[in-house]
């Protein structure tokens, strides 16, 4: 069976990737990277490499998508397919670098929970954000994690490099994902990703946030396992 590696987003764990665990078990031998150690995205993407399979398809989301991309740069022999979600190749500007410490400041004083519950219609589409199911899981996984997680990878994303110029290096079959209304991380910067990467295939979902893998599950269920049959597994 074709191993695949999940890459969660910030402050996400497995669960942001349970329906797709679920749905494509059947052609996937999936494993969840621990992305929560490190405080550079060369770290983490040098220590999930370590711990992950010879060769596999690699499935990123938001912070997940942008250490998929560091892993491409370290191995990109090793990896047979890339699915980016909801992510972007571009660095931080030094605004953005800011409010990501301002960020931090304010989940130490106010808690991690309120710190999140803030950032919800970043996260959700506005029809879900006040789904409680949605609400709750994204609570969850943030309590779970913990402040120093959300500090380490806060301050990986604030130093993060920008991969745009390497996107024309990617050779292997690509998929890339975005929520027609993701706040977090605007389809622009997909339709980026894809014009950068020669032959990627790109899916746009309408009246879905940031948080495609929870919003739109049987949406993105779909197209990955199109991607598979057609791309990344085929031959």
């Amino acid at each position: 069976m074709t191993a695949a590696l999940f890459v969660p987003g910030l402050l996400c764990t497995g669960e942001v990737f349970a329906p797709q665990s679920a749905a494509l078990a059947r052609d996937l031998e999936i494993s969840i990277a621990d992305h929560t150690g490190e405080e550079t995205i060369g770290a983490l993407a040098g220590a999930i490499l370590a711990a992950a399979p010879e060769r596999f398809v690699l499935v990123g989301l938001s912070l997940g998508g942008i250490i998929a991309l560091e892993m491409v740069v370290q191995a990109a022999e090793r990896v047979s397919g890339l699915v980016l979600i909801d992510t972007s190749a571009r660095a931080d500007s030094p605004e953005q670098a800011a409010r990501r410490l301002g960020f931090i400041e304010f989940a130490e004083q106010a808690g991690l929970r309120a710190a999140m519950e803030k950032s919800i219609p970043l996260m959700l589409h506005e029809t879900r954000q006040n789904d409680p199911v949605l609400r709750e899981t994204l609570l969850d996984m943030a309590e779970s994690s913990g402040l120093d997680v959300f500090k380490r990878q806060q301050a990986a994303l604030a130093g993060r490099g920008d991969y745009v110029a390497g996107l024309a290096g990617i050779a292997c079959p690509t998929l890339v994902i975005v929520g027609e209304a993701d706040a977090m991380t605007p389809a622009d910067l997909s339709y980026e990703l894809a014009a950068g990467i020669e032959n990627a295939q790109l899916e746009i979902i309408p009246g879905c946030g940031h948080l495609s893998t929870l919003e739109c599950p049987d949406e993105v269920n779909g197209m990955i396992t199109a991607f598979l049959r057609d791309r990344a597994l085929a031959g």
